[in-house]
């Protein structure tokens, strides 16, 4: 189960997730009909797309049951500019393995991309009795902790879905953080090269015209990458300086993606771009695919 992520100016991804019953769905359909309902719980994954502050938010609230956090939740999240993570304050019997889940995501997936990130912690349910406090949920999550990841803006609110209590104020930091991440990564690629190993050029998008002839700049950007191979030994993803330009390159089996950019804010997205276009050319059903195939792909994230 693959999600449709574009990744453009305004359109941001956003992924709920947490255990199962914390609240996630509630949660969007309240941002949806402005309203407390009791929903079915989510199989696989809801998709809504929010138009707030200039931006097109698409919000994918994730199943929290077992399978689906083991087998889609990665994907979705490292695609994502926001998290909301859902915890439910009233059930002391989830919160070692709702706090094991959610250390996976920081620890292990937002770092494996290292981009820019809005994490909302969200602790829901406060209206019930038995809701504990947030004092008591910070130090069971061990959230003094966040402090140190400096691509992660993180924020915690203990909220009630059903007494509208901290709802819209949550919602709003979330709002007013991905509108400053988005307008930091700028997004202003000059232009992205996808070339074989033989330095064949089999999709080029270079709207700013910085080069005449994209096999040679194939050829260079490969030379490059064997150079740095060589020289530093083999890496994924490397990033070398080009003149004015900074070139991201990532490889993999017989391909690899390189991304020019002007400035180092633009790092960031540069490598959630190449992520997913990586992503959707493996889950491409085709062996071979077609200069048209690689635009497709492409326009998806950049245009």
């Amino acid at each position: 189960m693959n999600p449709e992520l574009f990744v453009k100016r305004k359109n941001v991804p956003v992924s709920i997730i947490g255990l199962e019953y914390s609240g996630k769905t509630t949660f969007l359909n309240w941002l949806i009909k402005q309203r407390f309902t009791r929903p079915k719980p989510t199989v696989g994954y809801n998709f809504e797309v929010l138009e707030v502050a200039n931006m097109h938010i698409n919000i994918f609230d994730l199943s929290g049951h077992e399978k689906f956090r083991e087998n889609i939740w990665k994907n979705f999240v490292q695609s994502s500019v926001g998290i909301v993570f859902f915890v439910d304050s009233s059930d002391k019997n989830k919160l070692k393995k709702s706090a094991k889940w959610f250390w996976k995501v920081v620890n292990e997936w937002l770092q494996e991309i290292y981009s820019e990130y809005a994490l909302l912690f969200i602790a829901n349910k406060a209206d019930l009795k038995n809701s504990l406090d947030l004092e008591t949920i910070i130090r069971t999550f061990d959230l003094y902790k966040m402090s140190k990841y400096s691509n992660i803006s993180f924020q915690i609110f203990k909220t009630s879905i059903k007494e509208e209590l901290n709802i819209k104020t949550a919602f709003q930091w979330l709002v007013n953080k991905l509108n400053s991440i988005t307008k930091n990564q700028q997004k202003d690629i000059h232009a992205l090269i996808i070339s074989d190993k033989f330095s064949n050029t089999l999709y080029s998008h270079d709207p700013h015209n910085i080069s005449s002839d994209h096999e040679l700049l194939s050829g260079f950007v490969n030379a490059i990458s064997s150079f740095s191979n060589e020289l530093l030994g083999y890496e994924n993803l490397k990033l070398v300086r080009l003149g004015k330009y900074y070139v991201l390159i990532s490889q993999e089996q017989s391909y690899s993606v390189a991304i020019f950019s002007l400035s180092e804010t633009n790092l960031p997205e540069a490598r959630r771009i190449i992520y997913n276009i990586h992503r959707k050319i493996k889950d491409s059903q085709k062996k071979i695919l077609s200069t048209e195939d690689y635009q497709t792909i492409v326009k998806q994230f950049i245009f």
